[in-house]
């Protein structure tokens, strides 16, 4: 039964599709917003300080949402940040939250496809992700787009959800009816991905 219940989601999400703008775009938004925000700053804290966060940095903030991690480091660390939304509705909010934290000039939000992202080569000090990479199915495709974005020596930081041992049916059904995540990767995996694409040409 786990097969199945990764297979249906693995045909129905990719950051491009249209189902995560339904679903994203309406009430269960924000309540995933609020679920989302629980521990959300000893995450981002711990993330920064790794990424080695500073005034100068140009962060890209990867499938950011309605920005609120983006906020949190611009207000933080100084950082300009550039948030790269999947869904309309969520770039409209993202900027208008920003607008009243006083953060408009420092952080700005706009609508893109993860997966072919219209930013020029080697753009960015930092690539940065918080727990939204597992709503993309072509990780491949997408980790190879952020390395081409980062400038020479750049840094990729994010955290995501992922699956450390086996799974039970229960278990795969009951977050992912919430969270229509397409499938958990695993830390090896993403390993693997990272070392792959950091060795492409302009990586």
């Amino acid at each position: 039964m786990g097969d199945i219940v990764r297979k249906k989601w693995m045909t129905m999400m990719d950051a491009h599709a249209g189902t995560i703008d339904q679903v994203y775009g309406g009430p269960v938004g924000l309540i995933w917003e609020i679920l989302a925000g629980e521990d959300a700053d000893r995450d981002t804290g711990a993330l920064a300080e790794r990424a080695e966060l500073g005034r100068e940095s140009r962060v890209l903030a990867l499938l950011s949402g309605p920005g609120e991690a983006a906020r949190r480091i611009a207000r933080k660390y100084g950082c300009t940040v550039i948030g790269l939304v999947a869904v309309p509705q969520v770039v409209d909010e993202a900027v208008r939250k920003t607008e009243e934290a006083g953060l408009a000039g420092q952080v700005d939000f706009q609508q893109g496809n993860a997966l072919d992202m219209s930013f020029h080569d080697g753009v960015f000090d930092i690539v940065w992700g918080e727990d939204a990479w597992c709503y993309v199915i072509d990780k491949d495709r997408m980790i190879r787009e952020a390395f081409r974005v980062l400038k020479s020596g750049g840094t990729l930081a994010f955290i995501d959800w992922v699956e450390i041992g086996p799974m039970s049916d229960d278990e795969w059904r009951t977050p992912e009816t919430f969270r229509i995540f397409p499938y958990f990767e695993i830390v090896e995996r993403y390993a693997e991905l990272l070392e792959r694409n950091v060795r492409q040409p302009g990586g």
